[in-house]
């Protein structure tokens, strides 16, 4: 909800998510053209601010190549593995950019890393 509630807000693209400290809030990174907008989203959905911010080529890169949203690889992270979401962020892997989905207290008792395919939405990896 938080990735919806952000993406409305600053008008764009999530790329990055993490929790705000365990307080059930969430810092959620949105790319607007060559922009990009941090929205602080509240336990309750709610905006608690926003600030703007440059996004860096590589981000827009990855963002460009992206076929699969933020919030479709976090839902098949969570599928994978269960747990907690705790963030999300863009990397290269190998000259391919993936989600990095991190969830805490999953399944197996391990925080664990789920690589997704930004361009499949396939479970590349997961590793504890």
């Amino acid at each position: 909800a938080a990735v919806d509630v952000a993406e409305t807000e600053a008008g764009g693209t999530a790329y990055q998510l993490d929790d705000e400290d365990g307080d059930g809030g969430w810092e959620v990174d949105v790319a607007l053209e060559d922009r990009s907008v941090e929205v602080t989203v509240g336990p309750d959905s709610q905006v608690l601010g926003t600030e703007d911010d440059d996004l860096d080529d590589e981000d827009r890169a990855a963002l460009d190549a992206a076929t699969v949203p933020l919030a479709e690889a976090v839902q098949t992270a969570v599928a994978e593995v269960g747990g907690q979401l705790d963030g999300v962020e863009l990397d290269d892997e190998d000259g391919t950019w993936v989600w990095e989905v991190s969830l805490d207290d999953t399944d197996g008792g391990d925080d664990v890393e789920v690589t997704v395919s930004t361009t499949t939405g396939e479970v590349v990896s997961a590793d504890a």
